[in-house]
C-alpha cells in the first residue's frame, strides 16, 4: 500500500508506503510522476524499512506539470531516467 502527498506550497513531496518486499542488492525502487500526456517523470528512489512503514521525501513534480497519477517501479540500483521496472504501486490523483 502507499500514499503519496503533495504540497507545492510548503515545496514537499512524500511517499508513505508499505508492504514492498525486500529490494535485491542489484535494484532500487523508484517513484514516478505521470503526467497529463502519460510521460513518466522521476520522482525519487528509495529502499523500504524491513516489514514497517517506509517514508520517502520525493523531489516536487516539476512546474506547470499537471500529474495525474504516480508509481513505483523496481529499477536497476541508481534508478534511471524512464521506468523499464515491474510497477509494485500505481494510482491516479483525484481530480479537482
Amino acid at each position: 500500500d502507499g500514499v503519496v502527498a503533495i504540497n507545492r506550497a510548503a515545496g514537499t513531496a512524500i511517499l508513505h508506503a508499505s508492504g514492498l518486499p525486500p529490494t535485491p542488492s542489484d535494484k532500487t525502487y523508484e517513484v514516478w510522476w505521470i503526467g497529463a500526456k502519460q510521460e513518466a517523470v522521476k520522482a525519487g528512489t528509495f529502499e523500504p524499512a524491513s516489514d514497517e512503514a517506509t517514508i520517502v521525501s520525493l523531489n516536487l513534480p516539476p512546474p506547470g506539470e499537471a500529474v495525474t497519477a504516480s508509481s513505483v517501479t523496481l529499477e536497476p540500483l541508481g534508478g534511471l531516467d524512464k521506468p523499464t521496472g515491474a510497477t509494485y504501486l500505481k494510482g491516479e490523483f483525484p481530480h479537482r
